[in-house]
């Protein structure tokens, strides 16, 4: 799926003038084949099911052209209670039930951040996990 700004982009990069490519998303949008709210809530939904965290995910909405008035909506439907049980998650997954040493902790939080998880979340699901080091 496509946004329709995105759709507008491709229309003129392959040369369509600025109002067939409008004209073009117009109709696309009134057929129901283009959808920004419908598009930005699955994508929220199939990186929050993947362990991406909140900045993970707007990283992606922006990159697609989605526009910025759908994104809460789309974050709040993901975010119910996945970004905290995603990290914890990682973290066993990457320790495999073993205790995190200072290396490890710093190791994986390193890793949680790349994918998107605000330090707030990596602390939480640390505290969560227990006080080890």
């Amino acid at each position: 799926m496509l946004s329709r700004a995105a759709v507008e982009k491709r229309l003129r990069e392959l040369g369509e003038t600025e109002e067939a490519a409008s004209a073009a998303a117009d109709w696309l949008s009134e057929c129901g084949l283009v959808d920004d709210a419908e598009l930005a809530r699955e994508i929220a939904r199939s990186y929050a099911r993947r362990g991406f965290g909140a900045r993970r995910i707007r990283d992606e909405l922006y990159r697609r052209l989605i526009p910025r008035e759908h994104w809460d909506g789309a974050m709040a439907e993901a975010a119910d209670g996945e970004a905290s049980g995603a990290a914890e998650a990682f973290i066993e997954k990457k320790l495999r039930g073993s205790k995190a040493g200072a290396d490890d902790r710093r190791r994986v939080s390193a890793a949680l951040a790349r994918r998107g998880f605000s330090w707030d979340d990596i602390g939480a699901a640390w505290a969560r996990r227990g006080g080890e080091d």
